[in-house]
């Protein structure tokens, strides 16, 4: 058995489940109901951002190769005030958050374009391009157009313009479940400017970014998104030789051991 395990070790080391690392930025200060970016030529080491407003940039690389060829992905934003962090809550608890987003005042998403204070926010309220308590930002995901096999998750967003008082409401909802992947209300994390983690997403699911009670203003910046592709071919076989390796240890260490 230990022998099985060497084995088994051995050929998962080797087997490439290829990462990629980017990361999408906002460059321009318009103003719009909803906006979606589309990211394509996956196996390039620089992919394309597709954008139905143009002008945003994309940094970071990917190394997935000739695996995620023909792939990509879309997220969709929008905007809403009248975000309450205790119903919020109460709606993520019970399985009804998607109801509770349609009981929101939509408004325009905008961007900031001034440097250094890039970034999202919502068109509304005493803080245009900003998110203040009360508003939030919704980014719906589209990963139809990925490998059935292909991982999307998302490792960290980061923020302009906060600062100690700011407190973001933060929800990673799948849609097809009905169930949170990750919530959390209130967060400040002692002033930080950034929450990492390392959360799946599939076709529908739900990013919502929010000003929690009592929060000042500040601004979504930046997200990193990982693509995790399908084995290479050569990966594959790999493994599958180096299965069929420890079951012909393991079933001759049980003959061996039925025989003594």
């Amino acid at each position: 058995m230990r022998l099985f395990l060497l084995f088994l070790l051995v050929g998962l080391s080797q087997v490439s489940f290829l990462q990629a690392s980017i990361i999408l930025d906002q460059k321009t200060g318009d103003r719009t109901l909803t906006r979606t970016w589309t990211l394509t030529d996956l196996d390039d080491p620089t992919p394309t951002l597709a954008s139905n407003q143009g002008i945003d940039a994309i940094s970071g690389s990917l190394t997935g190769g000739a695996a995620l060829a023909g792939e990509s992905f879309s997220l969709t934003f929008s905007a809403s005030s009248g975000w309450n962090s205790t119903a919020s809550a109460t709606a993520v608890s019970n399985g009804l958050f998607e109801t509770y987003l349609t009981t929101l005042t939509t408004q325009d998403v905008n961007g900031n374009a001034g440097s250094p204070d890039l970034g999202w926010g919502v068109n509304g309220g005493n803080n245009n391009n900003q998110i203040e308590a009360g508003e939030a930002l919704v980014i719906t995901w589209d990963t139809s157009d990925l490998d059935l096999l292909s991982q999307l998750s998302l490792s960290e967003i980061a923020f302009n313009n906060f600062t100690s008082t700011s407190r973001v409401d933060f929800v990673v909802y799948d849609v097809s479940a009905d169930t949170p992947i990750f919530s959390t209300f209130g967060f400040d994390a002692n002033n930080s400017d950034a929450m990492s983690g390392n959360w799946i997403l599939e076709d529908g699911d739900l990013l919502v970014i929010a000003g929690g009670a009592g929060s000042a203003p500040f601004r979504f910046n930046t997200m990193t998104l990982d693509v995790e592709a399908v084995p290479e071919p050569s990966s594959v076989i790999l493994l599958s030789g180096v299965l069929a390796v420890g079951i012909f240890f393991v079933r001759r260490r049980r003959q061996s051991v039925r025989q003594a």
